[in-house]
């Protein structure tokens, strides 16, 4: 009967061990999923920020390539549309390139040789050097040829030539300092003043004053149109025959008309001399005599000869007032009414 009873203990010790099976099983569950999400959480942690910097890297460097290629772009088609204007402009300005006036060439090369872009800039630094080099030659020609001039007209008066030397560097200087009008050259006739606004003459032109009475000259004619120029620069022979007219009239005209000195009283001399002389012979016998002289003695006689005097056409009466005009003139020296007992207006300039 004691075999019939149930072992009570066994089943529950069996009991036991299968709940410690299951807790340990739901132990080691909750450790590897505890792991797994740790482990995933790490790697879905790190992973992005690296394929971000490596993205952001790449898209710099791709970044920096388009910029360069836009700026290399961008500098192509500037200097194109530069060129392009540059070629557009100067043609604007081609007539001045061409002006036979070599100021006017020199001056828009150095505008150029300033202005322009780099790739042409050296060619127009060139063209003005050439053209410097040119003006300067010019001007040296123009001293030699005036020395020559002078030496052969009036013997060899060093001063004169000298004087006339400085007055011209002057002139080219005054004009290089200010303004060139477009008419208006420093290479060329460098005794003329500025008459730009009157316009030339050609009868004050044609006689071949200085720069006093050259400008005295636009001046007159400015303010009284109607006089009319008789007489300027005379050369040796030009002079002795304006000379031998009067003296025929009057056998004295010299002594009456000029002061006193060794070329009046030596030219005198010969006209009383020879007292059946006839006008031609007159002109050719003073002539004889101022050959030899310098332009300093012969200024002693008239200023004709220097070029710093003229005679204007006698106006009578005198409504305008041209006298009053004359005596007004810059740098006058002498107005003279009548030479020698003869109406002729005379007017003489310092100079």
């Amino acid at each position: 009967m004691a075999e019939d009873v149930p072992n009570t203990d066994v089943g529950s010790n069996l009991e036991f061990a299968k709940l410690e099976l299951e807790r340990e099983k739901a132990k080691l569950d909750y450790r590897k999923f505890l792991w797994g999400s740790v482990v995933a959480a790490i790697a879905v942690a790190t992973i992005p920020p690296s394929f971000q910097l490596a993205t952001a890297a790449l898209e710099y460097v791709k970044s920096r390539a388009k910029l360069a290629a836009d700026t290399r772009a961008a500098e192509a088609d500037r200097q194109v549309k530069q060129e392009q204007f540059h070629q557009t402009f100067t043609q604007a300005f081609i007539a001045n390139a061409l002006d036979q006036d070599i100021e006017l060439r020199i001056r828009f090369a150095e505008y150029f040789a300033h202005v322009s872009p780099a790739s042409s800039r050296d060619g127009w630094g060139a063209y003005l050097q050439k053209l410097v080099k040119r003006r300067d030659e010019v001007r040296t020609s123009i001293n030699e040829m005036e020395e020559k001039w002078q030496k052969s007209k009036a013997g060899s008066d060093q001063a004169a030539i000298d004087v006339d030397r400085l007055e011209r560097t002057l002139q080219w200087t005054y004009k290089e300092v200010g303004y060139v009008s477009r008419d208006r050259s420093v290479t060329t006739n460098p005794r003329a003043p500025e008459d730009s606004r009157v316009g030339k003459d050609p009868m004050i032109e044609s006689l071949s004053l200085r720069p006093t009475a050259r400008a005295a000259a636009y001046e007159l004619k400015r303010l009284r149109p109607e006089v009319v120029f008789t007489a300027g620069r005379r050369d040796k022979a030009a002079h002795a025959r304006a000379m031998a007219e009067p003296i025929v009239q009057q056998r004295n005209w010299i002594s009456n008309t000029y002061s006193p000195n060794k070329v009046t009283q030596a030219l005198q001399q010969w006209v009383s001399s020879n007292p059946q002389a006839t006008e031609q012979d007159i002109a050719a016998g003073l002539l004889s005599i101022m050959n030899p002289l310098t332009d300093s003695e012969l200024a002693l006689m008239s200023r004709h000869l220097s070029g710093d005097a003229f005679d204007i056409q006698p106006i009578e009466p005198d409504n305008a007032d041209v006298k009053g005009a004359i005596k007004a003139l810059p740098g006058l020296r002498t107005f003279l009414e009548r030479e020698g007992g003869l109406v002729r207006w005379h007017v003489e300039f310092k100079e």
